[in-house]
């Protein structure tokens, strides 16, 4: 996975190209957050190479930005609940 970060006004419009152009990154999934400071993407996908591919992922969503950040994924954790034979 990889976070993009950057100014609200920055963003790249997303549209058919840019989706075709991601997918051929290996991405199969787009995320996009926003609060009052600015804008974060994510991207994903089973064949997608975050570390390798970032470049290529800014000239796609962030290609005249002025401040960008990216964010790799370090850990992946799953979180279940544990039901002891007393709740039951």
């Amino acid at each position: 996975m990889l976070v993009v970060l950057l100014a609200d006004s920055e963003m790249e419009p997303l549209g058919t190209n840019s989706i075709r152009r991601l997918a051929d990154l290996g991405v199969t999934r787009v995320g996009v957050f926003r609060d009052g400071v600015g804008i974060a993407i994510a991207l994903e996908g089973w064949a997608y190479d975050p570390a390798g591919s970032a470049d290529a992922t800014l000239g796609v969503v962030a290609a005249d930005a002025k401040e960008v950040r990216t964010l790799v994924q370090v850990a992946d954790v799953a979180v279940s609940k544990t039901v002891t034979p007393e709740q039951v």
